[in-house]
């Protein structure tokens, strides 16, 4: 069964309110199962056509393919399909491996997502998140394929609009997909984690790209009261998005508003190849947190903040069977966990920095708190990185993310 997308209009800014919308591009053919949202933002996204930010397709994950494949939907091989996925809550994978695009692929390809278009659900929600409005200064970290930047224009004027993007190729086809839509932002290629000071400053701060922390730069090109919305994420794959503003001192507070996140920033991607340490030599103790404790979404996103470093694996101890082990690729600590079963975890630790006691205090204060969701969290950020508050706590340092290299 098929739908048709209402528009609507603005009259405020140059390149608002033009009829792009996808019933004018489709000829009505969108999918049923497009979200069915609320606030300016969908509005917007129901006249901005997905489907010309793709224009040489994009991978899907292949249902049930171990170690996770990926193959390409390419409109010149089914058009129809193709235009179909673009209407789904779903993100459209761009690239793979960084470099490895659809039309290059024939099969299936097992490689890492690089750079997507997100699903309109999140997308939607982030931009009703912003408070988005005319004439607004607006920053964007991570390009992509340019459909946020192309909506971001439609909000706020392309006049307002800068998006950077890390990928020299991935920016010359947003602007290309920008251009061919009528929309003309301003296409910066760089780090973005370093933000963009020939564009400062800014009202809002969007990072369409999960990150480590709140970056000093970002900081100093806001205006006081301005907004900045970031996906926090850590390398044991936690991840919530954040709202703060920005305060009079350079500072920022706000809180975490969703659990949702994106695709890392690829400067930040671990390493997928870790080199084990001797887990054989370290140090055992009894511990009342496990690996189980982190099977909650809200105690691996604190977990994550104090000890930003470590990665998850499965190792062997001794010839035994495998469990879980956390280890920090840079220095070489590591804590190998075993759980028990009333609760209570043999750990063992070694290496120059034994950051599971960090974790134990963390999860510890979680705990006291009632176990709070991460919505319940609040952030607060400064140039020396940034620090999550529970409810009824004074705040739970982050180690330093954020606020370097």
């Amino acid at each position: 069964m098929l739908i048709f997308f209402r528009g609507a209009g603005h009259d405020a800014g140059r390149s608002i309110g033009r009829d792009r919308s996808p019933q004018r591009e489709t000829g009505g053919k969108a999918q049923e199962d497009q979200p069915a949202l609320g606030g300016p933002a969908t509005d917007v996204m129901l006249r901005v056509p997905r489907h010309r930010f793709v224009p040489n397709g994009y991978f899907v994950q292949v249902p049930g393919a171990m170690p996770t494949a990926y193959r390409p939907v390419l409109p010149w091989d089914d058009e129809q399909a193709w235009l179909a996925g673009c209407y789904t809550d779903q993100a459209l994978v761009t690239q793979v491996a960084n470099t490895v695009v659809p039309r290059e692929v024939r099969g299936e390809i097992v490689r890492e997502p690089t750079s997507s278009v997100s699903e309109p659900g999140l997308v939607a929600f982030v931009l009703d998140q912003a408070d988005l409005a005319p004439g607004l200064r607006v920053l964007e970290i991570g390009a992509g394929a340019g459909w946020n930047a192309a909506l971001l224009s439609e909000l706020v004027g392309e006049d307002h609009v800068f998006t950077i993007e890390v990928d020299a190729s991935i920016a010359a086809q947003a602007r290309t997909n920008l251009y061919s839509t009528e929309h003309y932002p301003t296409v910066v290629v760089g780090d973005g984690r370093k933000g963009h000071p020939d564009g400062a400053p800014y009202d809002r701060l969007l990072a369409t790209c999960g990150v480590a922390g709140i970056y000093p730069e970002w900081l100093d090109q806001m205006k006081p009261g301005g907004i900045i919305l970031a996906g926090l994420r850590g390398r044991m794959l936690s991840a919530g998005l954040a709202r703060l503003t920005v305060c009079d001192d350079g500072t920022a507070q706000g809180r975490f508003v969703s659990g949702g996140n994106y695709m890392p920033a690829r400067q930040e991607v671990p390493p997928r190849h870790l080199m084990l340490p001797d887990v054989d030599s370290g140090t055992e103790r009894l511990s009342d947190v496990g690996a189980s404790a982190l099977a909650d979404h809200a105690a691996l996103v604190l977990a994550d903040s104090v000890a930003p470093a470590l990665q998850w694996t499965r190792v062997s101890v001794s010839g035994g069977p495998s469990t879980d082990a956390y280890i920090d690729q840079d220095s070489g600590s590591f804590v190998v966990v075993s759980d028990c079963a009333d609760g209570t975890a043999v750990i063992r630790e070694g290496g120059p920095d034994l950051m599971w006691s960090r974790v134990e205090r963390v999860i510890s204060a979680w705990r006291e708190a009632g176990c709070p969701s991460v919505e319940a969290f609040g952030v607060r950020a400064s140039r020396d990185g940034h620090t999550i508050v529970l409810p009824k706590q004074s705040g739970i340092p982050s180690a330093g993310r954020g606020g370097g290299r």
